[in-house]
């Protein structure tokens, strides 16, 4: 009987850790998301700024990108610097870094 305490035991704790283990790769594939859809977002304003026919209202949209981008690129790093050193990230931080790449991407098809 003691034997199959033991043994449920040793189950659950297996259990738990694959489920720490699996929060943690998802958490990864967030982060790389966030800095996938970062980088897209950053060298699609690089490539609208380099433009010579703007007109007033894009470069205001431009203007609000790049401050979008400066505000959010401390974020990630602080987000990916949890996840390489194996710790979860707040809950917020998710929230909030994913609010600013939606609106990156929102003001993305307004040139």
């Amino acid at each position: 009987m003691r034997k199959l305490r033991l043994s449920y035991l040793l189950i659950l704790i297996l259990i738990l850790g694959f489920g720490c283990a699996a929060n943690q790769l998802t958490k990864e594939k967030v982060g790389l998301a966030f800095m996938d859809q970062y980088i897209y977002q950053y060298k699609d304003y690089q490539i609208q700024v380099a433009r010579t026919d703007l007109t007033e209202g894009q470069k205001e949209v431009l203007r609000t990108k790049k401050s979008i981008l400066i505000q959010v690129w401390p974020m990630l790093k602080l987000y990916n610097a949890y996840i390489l050193n194996e710790q979860v990230p707040p809950a917020d931080m998710d929230v909030q870094i994913g609010e600013l790449i939606s609106k990156l991407i929102a003001l993305g098809g307004s040139l």
